[in-house]
C-alpha cells in the first residue's frame, strides 16, 4: 500500500482522464457522482453511495457529476498499491475494461477505509503496520465478495471486521495494543474485570470465534505487512508476540497455507513508506 486518503469536496465539472501505474481502489460515501471507462465515447456508470471501485493499472476513467449537471458534494476515500500477482486481484476483473465494482450496503468496506485513514492520522509512522493488517483485511472482503455479474459482486455482511460490541471491541484493541507482548485469557480478563470462562463464552457467542483465534489473526496480518517490508522472521516474531520464529512459521502456514518464506518470495517488498493521509 503506497497511499490512502480520505477526502471531503466538491466536484463541479469532469476530471481530466486519470490512469494509475498502481492498483487504485476508491469508495464512495455519499451519492450523486458517475464515471466511464476506457474511452470518452463509453457510457456513464452512475456512482451511489457506499460502492468501491477497483481499476487495474492502466485503466483510463472519468469521473462526473451526476445526470443533471449539478454540482456535488463528496465524500469519498481511496486506496492505491502495487501487486506483483500474489493478491489475485486480476482473478476479479473482466478482461475489459480491467475494472470492478462492490456494492457495500453494510458499510464494511467503508469503516476499514475510515479506519486506515484514521490509524495514519493519529499514529503517523508508527500506525505503518496497523494500517497494513486493515488493508489485508479489505482484500479478503473482496475476494469474500459474492459475484452479481460481469466485473459487480456484494461485499458480504460478515459482522467480522467493524460490526463488533463494545465488549469485542475492546478486546480488539487491548490485543492490537499489547499485539507484541504475550497475552492470555486471564489478561483480557483482567482487563475487563470477568473471569477467563466467561469472556471467553460471551466473546464466542458475539463473534463466532475464540479471543485467542482472533489475536493469532492479527498477529499473522501485521506479519504479512512485516514480511512485505522485508523483516528478518526472527524480528518479526519479537513485534507479532510469537516466542520464536518457528513458532511464528507453524502459525503462519496453518493460517495462510504457505510458509512465512514462500510468502515472501511471491512479494515485491515496498521501497518507500506508505503516506497514509486525511484531506478535506
Amino acid at each position: 500500500m503506497r497511499t490512502a486518503a480520505e477526502i471531503v469536496h466538491r466536484r463541479i465539472r469532469t476530471s481530466e482522464r486519470t490512469i494509475h501505474d498502481l492498483w487504485a481502489l476508491d469508495y464512495n460515501f455519499t451519492p450523486g457522482e458517475r464515471i466511464r471507462l476506457g474511452s470518452v465515447d463509453a457510457p456513464w456508470i452512475p456512482r451511489p453511495a457506499y460502492v468501491a471501485h477497483l481499476y487495474a493499472p492502466g485503466t483510463a476513467y472519468w469521473e462526473d457529476v451526476g445526470d443533471d449537471g449539478t454540482p456535488v458534494n463528496l465524500h469519498c476515500a481511496y486506496i492505491l498499491f502495487a501487486d506483483t500477482g500474489l493478491l489475485r486481484l486480476d482473478a476479479l476483473l473482466p478482461d475489459s475494461p480491467r475494472h470492478a465494482r462492490f456494492l457495500d450496503e453494510h458499510g464494511t468496506l467503508g469503516n476499514l477505509f475510515h479506519e486506515i485513514v484514521e490509524i495514519g492520522v493519529t499514529e503517523g509512522e508508527e500506525g505503518y503496520w496497523q494500517a497494513h493488517a486493515q488493508f489485508f483485511r479489505l482484500l479478503s472482503l473482496l475476494h469474500n465478495a459474492l459475484p452479481l455479474g460481469k466485473g459487480v459482486y456484494r461485499i458480504q455482511d460478515t459482522r467480522g471486521v467493524r460490526a463488533y460490541s463494545e465488549f469485542a471491541q475492546e478486546i480488539l484493541t487491548f490485543c492490537k495494543s499489547h499485539i507484541a507482548e504475550p497475552i492470555t485469557i486471564a489478561d483480557l480478563a483482567g482487563e475487563l474485570g470477568m473471569s477467563s470462562s466467561a469472556l471467553a463464552h460471551r466473546y464466542r457467542a458475539e463473534t463466532g470465534e475464540t479471543p485467542m483465534s482472533a489475536l493469532r489473526r492479527e498477529r499473522i496480518n501485521l506479519a504479512k505487512a512485516l514480511l512485505a517490508k522485508g523483516y528478518r522472521l526472527k524480528e518479526i516474531a519479537a513485534h507479532t508476540g510469537f516466542s520464536d520464529e518457528f513458532h511464528l512459521s507453524k502459525v503462519f502456514k496453518q493460517i495462510e497455507g504457505v510458509s512465512p518464506k514462500a510468502y515472501r518470495q511471491s512479494l515485491s517488498s515496498p521501497t518507500c513508506p506508505v503516506n497514509v493521509c486525511n484531506r478535506t
